[in-house]
Formats: structure tokens, sequence, C-alpha cells
């Protein structure tokens, strides 16, 4: 029998569904229960829950099949190519995940999604700025916009942004007009 420990490192409460289709006996032996309900297990932000107490190595394998759909990631996997986007679960077997290795997996998510956050502003200014020059009869030379948060979180390393973006067309650039119907 084993134990697995599965860490949520994200900022928001988590509930993990599951399935496990079979159970063990006293021996240790599988035994088949055909369709049986799902269970579910809520892991709070940032923390850390054992799943389900002592488990047959086969049940584990089968929830960690289930989990890493959902972006469950080995704690030994952490510095490969697998973890390079945001980190939503770590998993591992037998030993507890070293708070060392959450709070570095909680500094990778925040630079992550601070990156998509800034990719996602600058493609609103440009959408913006097409929607514009669709819209009105002289393009615009330049669109400023700015960005600013208006409350701070304490769980933020860099709660402030403040961000400005300036989409320049060049002078005399022709841009993509949708055609006027003529009455």
């Amino acid at each position: 029998m084993a134990r697995l420990y599965v860490v949520n490192c994200t900022g928001q409460n988590r509930v993990v569904n599951y399935r496990l289709d079979y159970a063990t006996d006293d021996a240790g032996n599988i035994v088949r229960k055909g369709m049986v309900p799902y269970k579910s297990i809520l892991i709070p932000a940032r923390q850390q829950v054992p799943f389900g107490g002592d488990l047959h190595p086969l049940q584990i394998g089968e929830i960690v099949s289930q989990i890493e759909k959902h972006g469950a990631v080995h704690v030994g996997e952490i510095k490969t190519a697998k973890a390079t986007g945001v980190v939503k679960m770590l998993w591992s077997q037998d030993k507890p995940v070293p708070r060392a290795i959450l709070e570095d997996v909680v500094a990778h998510n925040m630079g992550r999604l601070t990156e998509q956050g800034a990719q996602r502003r600058r493609n609103l200014a440009l959408a913006a700025n097409a929607h514009l020059n669709q819209v009105m009869d002289v393009p615009l030379q330049r669109l400023d916009l700015e960005f600013e948060a208006a409350e701070q979180d304490a769980d933020m390393p860099s709660p402030d942004l403040e961000e400005g973006l300036r989409i320049v067309n060049p002078a005399g650039a022709q841009t993509k007009r949708a055609g006027r119907r003529k009455s």
C-alpha cells in the first residue's frame, strides 16, 4: 500500500473529482466493483492533501492518470519541459511535496500569468486599433491605451500594474477597411 499527495499550486480552491472502479481487500488483492460513483476531494489554494489514505499502486496510477488530464505534474518532472506553462497541481507518491518546491512553482505560475496578461493586453490594443481604423473615416496615426490596477492583492508579489501601450501607424500607411456599400 502507498500514499498519494496532491498539491494545489493555484490561488483558487480546487475540487478534484476522480473515479475508482475497483478496490482492494484486506490481503491487497484487487476487487472489481463495476461502475461506482465518483469521489470528490477539496484541495485549498496552495495547500497539500493526502489522497484517500493507503492505496494500492494500481489505484494511485488510476487517480494520477485522471488528474494529469487536468494539469497535474509529478514533482520529479517540475524542472522539465512538461512544466513550461502554468502548473495547476503537483503530485507525489509516498512523500509529501516539500514546501520550497510549492513556493517555487507558485512563483513560476505568477510569472507565467503575468506574461499571459501582458500578451492579452497587447492583443486588446491591436484589436482596438484595427476596429477603430475600420469604423473611422481617417485611420488613426497613433493609439494610446493605459491599464491600471485599482486594487492591491496581498498575495501578489508585485500587485501594482501600470502599463501603457502605444500603437503607431506609419505615416501614409493604408489600413484595411471594411468596404462601404453605395445606395
